[in-house]
């Protein structure tokens, strides 16, 4: 009888146990998909972003990045069912749900756009724009958009005549109509490359003067890094929302290469400069919060250096500790999350999150098991894990990058990566919508009925 028990439990753990499936896999390929599809190979970047959906197909990122690559290639109805069918998908409990709800119509009004349907991409991009929250990046993008389907959407206006190729003709007023929507986009972001040519290719077009000539990307980006290296504590804070959490753990990475590598900007190593603004940033956190501390290092089966309880330590204290910090061993990442909830308060209603600064990918392995299962743990605690890299965002770099991705958006923090060369931070988005600004063609006035009308310009259909 206890041998039959034993075969039948060895047989249904065999046969029955569902098998996990390689998160970490999924975020990897979904994290080179972005790299690729930001660089424009968009066939190449279509192949992981479906090999990312094919492991984990209820990832709304996952599917949105599928949908829209789709749409890039050409297959707009395949790529809006994508990005309609991730939509199921978001929560409406989300605090951010305005904000996925509005990104997720914008995509789809961009596989609209790539397949030149401008009329359905215009609606699209109008019904974002009344559901996106005042987020001013999403804001000042779809603003832009509209600015070119504005003028693209000339579907009734399309001639081929007197041996010109197929081509659109636009009116005076719709000039005006997408020059209005490029200057609400430059009022929230005057910096902007993309808006500021399709502002000038209006302003010439229409012989006005350029409003925004002086603002040059090259001058903004002036102004945007010197108060950022001044300030840059406050600038983590902000972009991690650190002030927004009750209980907030510190869990720093004091493994041998942060002491290896220099961030080449400020002439130290990864170590003192974690160490020094993980001191400003506790200076400038909110009174009320509990702060607590633990490291990353040594290896796999060492107990932490530190591991201090939030309220154990009060800003003193937690100053003084990252200030004496020894940098030691590997990056056994996935051995200190397994132990992170111990950091915090039994409290069920306490905003919590895990400030991770490392600079590497996990050194210890757990057959079967990869770090994204630990990050739903975390997630089912409400803990939030928003981390601070000083990786760059490279192809070298996914290993880490990609259990980056999976600990944040699984728990609803966010990552910022430092540029080592100007001492800038970056947001590393789970999403595409950097990549979709649409650029104006060349607009001609047109000669269709002889001479040139004043009140009346064209564009070829290849360049829409």
């Amino acid at each position: 009888m206890i041998a039959n028990y034993l075969l039948f439990q060895f047989l249904f753990f065999f046969f029955y146990l569902p098998v996990l499936p390689n998160q970490k896999k999924a975020y990897s390929a979904h994290y080179q998909g972005s790299l690729l599809y930001a660089e424009g190979e968009w066939g190449k970047a279509n192949q992981k972003f479906q090999q990312a959906h094919s492991i984990v197909p209820n990832n709304f990122y996952f599917g949105l990045s599928y949908g829209l690559s789709e749409g890039r290639l050409g297959k707009a109805k395949r790529g809006v069912s994508l990005i309609q069918n991730a939509m199921t998908y978001l929560d409406p409990l989300d605090p951010d749900f305005r904000y996925k709800y509005a990104s997720a119509i914008f995509l789809k009004a961009m596989v609209h756009a790539y397949s030149q349907d401008y009329g359905a991409a215009y609606q699209q991009m109008q019904q974002s724009k009344n559901i996106a929250p005042d987020t001013l990046p999403l804001q000042s993008l779809i603003e832009h958009n509209m600015g070119f389907l504005s003028i693209a959407n000339q579907t009734i206006n399309r001639n081929r005549r007197d041996r010109l190729a197929a081509h659109y003709h636009v009116r005076k007023h719709d000039l005006e109509k997408g020059l209005s929507h490029f200057e609400s986009a430059l009022k929230t972001n005057p910096g902007n490359n993309n808006t500021l040519h399709n502002y000038q290719v209006l302003c010439d077009t229409l012989g006005l003067p350029n409003r925004y000539k002086d603002q040059a990307p090259s001058d903004k980006i002036k102004t945007k890094i010197e108060p950022t290296f001044i300030d840059m504590h406050q600038k983590i804070i902000e972009d991690l929302r650190l002030d927004q959490y009750a209980e907030l753990a510190f869990l720093v990475d004091v493994s041998g290469s942060m002491v290896s590598q220099n961030v080449l900007c400020m002439n130290d190593t990864r170590f003192n400069v974690m160490k020094d603004l993980g001191r400003k940033v506790v200076d400038a956190l909110p009174e009320e919060t509990a702060l607590g501390l633990g490291t990353i290092g040594g290896d796999c089966p060492d107990d932490p250096a530190q591991w201090d309880m939030v309220g154990q330590l009060d800003k003193k204290a937690l100053r003084t500790k990252l200030r004496f910090l020894i940098p030691d061993g590997t990056t056994p990442l996935l051995t200190m999350l397994k132990k992170a909830p111990t950091l915090f308060s039994d409290s069920s209603k306490a905003k919590r999150s895990i400030f991770l600064v490392s600079d590497g990918a996990n050194t210890c392995r757990e057959p079967g098991l990869d770090i994204c299962f630990f990050a739903e743990e975390l997630a089912k605690k409400d803990i939030a894990v928003n981390v601070l890299t000083f990786l760059s965002s490279s192809y070298n770099n996914t290993g880490a990058f990609s259990e980056y991705l999976c600990l944040a958006e699984k728990t609803g923090g966010q990552i910022i990566y430092m540029d080592n060369y100007r001492c800038f931070f970056q947001t590393l988005s789970f999403d595409l919508l950097e990549t979709c600004y649409l650029k104006l063609p060349n607009l001609v006035q047109s000669t269709c009925w002889g001479g040139s009308n004043r009140d009346l310009w064209m564009f070829f259909q290849d360049q829409g």
